[in-house]
């Protein structure tokens, strides 16, 4: 299924982010990034870039670069979760038993 965003601009995607980032549950941070997550972490922390021109003024639009495209599906995820995101890291659910798919792709 497909989830439409419900916006392509750039000041909510970023607000979703730093608003998860700082989200905390208890003493504990709402959102932890697995050691094996190297590639958002790094597009969080020095991959997600603005141009900068002569004199110094920063572009309204990240650089288009590997990393960006990893820290926009980022931003739509934090959108399209919202709220929820937050209820979900502090609600633990029983495991459910992982069911083989019955189709697949070609």
């Amino acid at each position: 299924r497909i989830v439409k965003a419900p916006t392509n601009d750039l000041e909510p995607r970023i607000s979703a982010v730093e608003a998860l980032l700082q989200r905390r549950v208890g003493t504990e941070a709402a959102l932890r990034i697995d050691k094996s997550g190297r590639a958002l972490s790094n597009a969080l922390e020095f991959g997600y870039i603005f141009k900068k021109d002569k004199n110094g003024n920063g572009s309204e639009a990240p650089v288009k670069n590997e990393h960006s495209h990893i820290a926009d599906a980022f931003q739509y995820l934090c959108l399209l979760l919202g709220g929820a995101a937050y209820s979900l890291t502090a609600t633990k659910t029983k495991a459910r038993p992982v069911q083989k798919a019955k189709y697949r792709y070609v």
